[in-house]
């Protein structure tokens, strides 16, 4: 079976809509005793914008849309987080989305939020968190170089992968280079290489497990921070990023 490798695509798009002012209106005055709130005129709402996130697959070898699949954004990230500007929108953070909650397949989310006059920008911290099951790991590059050849085809310094196949590599890798002690099969005689991984000359073979762990790094979650204008300006969109599949 030929394996196709396909590449998810993560848009973001924001806008800004202004408030719209009623012919005639006047400022409500400030009542007695609340003249320091009104003071505050950069907590006032003013216009509404709107953060959106979408996700599509593409098609590696002619960079479009791909038709094909029926997996959606919701089937790629299982949580998203994002953290507001506490100075424009203190105590709101953060907020979640959770594609358990979500209900079906959606392409992405967004979030709509008044603006606040006064403000020329405001920040915005997004963090996505990949849907994996069973959990991926990062080897550590002494690792990688020794067990690559062992893993899925083709597969880069940079690309995660499940315990049981670092673990089959590795294993893999011992029986080709005969690292069993001939006086004793318990025991991983490791050559220059392993010694470079796990900083020692032997190991018993149920040691290897919890050393290998030490080499493994899960996969944490994507962060990006934003600088969004807070007044009206033309669409920002599409932002990419693109993840390999």
């Amino acid at each position: 079976m030929q394996m196709i490798r396909k590449t998810l695509k993560v848009s973001f798009y924001y806008s800004f809509v202004p408030s719209v002012k009623l012919e005639g209106e006047v400022p409500a005055a400030p009542s007695e005793g609340h003249a320091d709130q009104v003071h505050r005129s950069e907590l006032l709402d003013d216009g509404e914008w709107t953060f959106r996130v979408e996700g599509t697959i593409i098609d590696g070898n002619k960079n479009a849309a791909c038709q094909s699949t029926a997996k959606k954004f919701s089937h790629f990230f299982r949580k998203a987080i994002l953290d507001l500007d506490d100075q424009l929108y203190p105590g709101s953070n953060p907020i979640e989305w959770s594609s358990f909650r979500s209900g079906d397949d959606s392409d992405g989310f967004s979030i709509t939020r008044p603006g606040k006059k006064g403000f020329q920008t405001h920040r915005l911290r997004l963090q996505l968190l990949r849907n994996q099951s069973p959990e991926r790991f990062a080897l550590s590059p002494d690792l990688f170089n020794a067990i690559s050849p062992y893993l899925t085809p083709n597969c880069g310094p940079d690309d995660t992968f499940v315990k049981a196949d670092i673990s089959f590599a590795l294993w893999q890798y011992i029986k080709e280079k005969d690292l069993m002690k001939t006086d004793d099969c318990r025991v991983i005689s490791h050559d220059e290489v392993l010694q470079r991984v796990f900083e020692c000359h032997e190991q018993p073979i149920h040691a290897i497990m919890g050393s290998l762990q030490t080499k493994l790094t899960p996969v944490g979650p994507t962060v990006i921070d934003f600088t969004l204008p807070g007044h009206p300006s033309p669409p920002h969109g599409p932002t990419p990023i693109l993840w390999p599949g």
